[in-house]
């Protein structure tokens, strides 16, 4: 990967923070900066990375000391602000949690809008190479930058979700709904991790085939796993039981209603299921409550995932686990982090035989599949999982280290200083 004298500048409106070691931002921006690219960014104090330049305001028309501190830092510490405070019953936890969302999305679409019009003023677009956003933003600063023709011809924005934020796929696109993406998208470069997603914004939204890219998510090479006594101990957790770990936010999309209607059928006396995730404001039960009705008291525990974990609680969680379960729905097709994540540290994984998940599995022999939505497949994967022999799981491990060099971070990093130069 030979980045010399490629300049990027980079735009990251979802709060992507350097302690979260599987972040795309994190990982692929240290990767630029390696293979030797200039990388340029807007961080607002929210978003700092020691390997992205900060982008200087000051002295550009639309002052740094006016517009952007009142509309985009005090949004984000507005939203800090609601981050820490402790909310009084459930009523409570989820107005706030709708008001942390709502201040966030303002701030996003602010801030790309004014990035844009900054850029376009004076000029700065031309020197850069390829202006990357990380992560699709899900509003109307994309919008209303794409009506003003004010989004520079070399963006390209990193799309990991379906177009309404979510990782359903819409049966049905309605003619409203293919307009305004039509119109927010169409002059854009875009990049997807998802086959799935490639071809549906190119089939039902209608976008050209030449501004669409894809590349696999990627994965670090140095992680490793540590003694499994080592972690379970470091968890509080003492058992002897087989560990299945979930992770990740717990969304019925996600299968987190199939996860507990399985312990139904499950021997609470030979598995310990690991929940390790935050809680979706759309989940309209108690996790807990639910579990203990099922009389899993001992035989579970949750670790609460609401703010970002480091390497090392990542570390404990897939060394613990004997395996890891994504028990997704036949709407979720898309790219997983936790995927990866399990790619990174070695552990064998049990996934819908549908999507990219199940195309990964497969072709990289990562574990095991089941059928989406159905209890029992699921059930008996798990089983047939624990009954194999030690030769079958190490057969998993190869195929999880096989994925680990294929899609490592520097291969996506080379692909984007690619990119750069194809779309100029």
């Amino acid at each position: 990967m030979n980045g010399k004298k490629t300049k990027i500048f980079h735009l990251m409106p979802q709060l992507h923070l350097p302690g979260h070691h599987s972040s795309f931002s994190n990982n692929v921006v240290k990767e630029l900066k390696i293979g030797g690219v200039i990388n340029e960014g807007l961080h607002n104090g929210y978003t700092g990375h020691d390997w992205i330049g900060e982008y200087n305001l000051k002295n550009k028309k639309i002052s740094d000391y006016i517009v952007f501190p009142f509309f985009v830092n005090e949004m984000g510490k507005l939203n800090n602000i609601l981050n820490n405070i402790g909310p009084a019953g459930n009523v409570s936890k989820k107005v706030l949690r709708i008001l942390k969302h709502v201040t966030l999305r303002i701030k996003e679409s602010i801030e790309i809008l004014l990035v844009f019009v900054t850029l376009k003023l004076n000029k700065d677009q031309q020197k850069h190479d390829l202006i990357f956003i990380h992560d699709f933003p899900r509003n109307f600063g994309l919008f209303i930058s794409s009506l003003l023709r004010i989004i520079p011809k070399n963006t390209l924005v990193d799309i990991h979700v379906y177009t309404n934020g979510t990782t359903k796929l819409p049966k049905n696109t309605n003619f409203l709904y293919k307009i305004y993406y039509h119109i927010m998208l169409n002059k854009i470069n875009i990049l997807f991790h998802s086959k799935a997603l490639y071809d549906y914004y190119e089939n039902k939204i209608k976008l050209s085939r030449d501004n669409l890219f894809y590349v696999p998510y990627g994965l670090a090479t140095d992680c490793e796993t540590i003694d499994k006594k080592v972690a379970l101990k470091s968890l509080n957790i003492d058992t002897n039981k087989k560990i299945i770990l979930f992770i990740g936010t717990m969304r019925k999309d996600k299968g987190i209603d199939l996860t507990i209607e399985s312990l139904k059928k499950m021997d609470d006396k030979k598995y310990f299921f690991l929940l390790a995730g935050s809680m979706s404001h759309l989940l309209d039960y108690n996790v807990d409550s639910l579990i203990s009705s099922i009389g899993w008291n001992d035989s579970y525990k949750r670790i609460s995932l609401e703010d970002n974990s480091s390497y090392e609680d990542f570390q404990n969680y897939f060394s613990a686990a004997d395996v890891l379960v994504l028990p997704y729905n036949k709407t979720f097709i898309g790219a997983s982090g936790v995927l990866a994540n399990a790619a990174e540290f070695g552990l064998p994984v049990i996934g819908p035989e549908h999507g990219q998940i199940g195309e990964f599995i497969n072709k990289f022999n990562l574990g095991l599949t089941f059928e989406a939505e159905n209890i029992n497949s699921f059930v008996d994967s798990i089983e047939r999982f624990f009954e194999l022999d030690k030769k079958e799981i190490e057969s998993f491990k190869i195929g999880l280290s096989n994925m680990k060099q294929e899609q490592s971070w520097s291969n996506v990093a080379g692909e984007l200083i690619e990119i750069s130069k194809t779309i100029n």
